[in-house]
């Protein structure tokens, strides 16, 4: 039995007939009634379906990260932010390896990282701010935020503007292996597409500033602990092996 919200007029959820009422980011739709499901139950169908409920549960444990670099694309498309990104990181032949996943759609333009290395616990980035494409401003965050396998948690670990060129920050100890991303917040909310930061992130261009690795102290940066409260460090630039690789989810 369906039940009427807001009068004859209105939404209704249930069904009636051949149609099911449903409700969906505040917004009432209908669809027809299947007729019948066909579910042969095979191996492979089996295997498929729970490479998806892998899939959305991934989805829920990066939800801090999704939450901003999902907030103008999930609206625009009537989704929550988890189905967001499940809709753009899921293909016909499952899920994607988490390196090329996207945690963050938008316009803002990314910034080109020349250095990526974590060495005891120190992140330490520095990157060409590009500005000469259209939509980045100096005032920009860089925001990165980092997803722990183990622990199922995702925090966002440290952020610095974009014309900083560089930040260096002592990652929480639950965070020490994590898969790290950057993404871009601009000072009208506005998000970048998203990079996962490892060694094949570099794009290194010494001659663009030179003078930078050498006589250019690091800033000091916001980190966000383990209790979510902000504390201010400054850590000296250390040279070390770029961010471990990404494995496929699923497998």
């Amino acid at each position: 039995m369906a039940k009427l919200h807001q009068g004859i007029l209105g939404g209704f959820s249930g069904t009636v007939g051949t149609v099911i009422g449903y409700r969906r980011n505040n917004q009432w739709f209908m669809r027809a009634k299947p007729r019948s499901v066909a579910n042969p139950r095979t191996e492979a169908q089996q295997a498929h379906r729970r490479q998806f409920g892998d899939m959305v549960s991934l989805a829920s444990k990066l939800l801090p990260a999704l939450k901003v670099g999902m907030r103008h694309y999930a609206p625009q498309h009537a989704m929550t932010a988890g189905n967001a990104f499940v809709h753009l990181n899921w293909t016909r032949e499952g899920a994607i390896s988490l390196k090329d996943m996207k945690l963050s759609v938008g316009p803002v333009p990314m910034v080109t990282f020349t250095e990526i290395t974590v060495e005891d616990g120190v992140l330490t980035l520095r990157w060409d701010k590009n500005l000469h494409h259209h939509g980045a401003k100096n005032e920009d965050t860089v925001k990165i935020y980092a997803y722990s396998e183990e622990m199922g948690l995702t925090q966002c670990v440290a952020t610095a503007e974009r014309r900083s060129r560089r930040l260096s920050t002592l990652l929480p100890d639950a965070f020490r292996d994590a898969h790290l991303w950057a993404l871009i917040e601009d000072p009208m909310g506005r998000v970048s597409q998203s990079t996962y930061l490892d060694s094949d992130t570099i794009n290194p261009d010494p001659t663009r500033y030179p003078d930078d690795y050498e006589h250019h102290p690091l800033p000091e940066t916001r980190r966000q602990g383990g209790t979510g409260s902000d504390s201010t460090q400054s850590v000296a630039r250390r040279d070390g092996p770029g961010h471990r690789g990404a494995p496929i989810l699923g497998t």
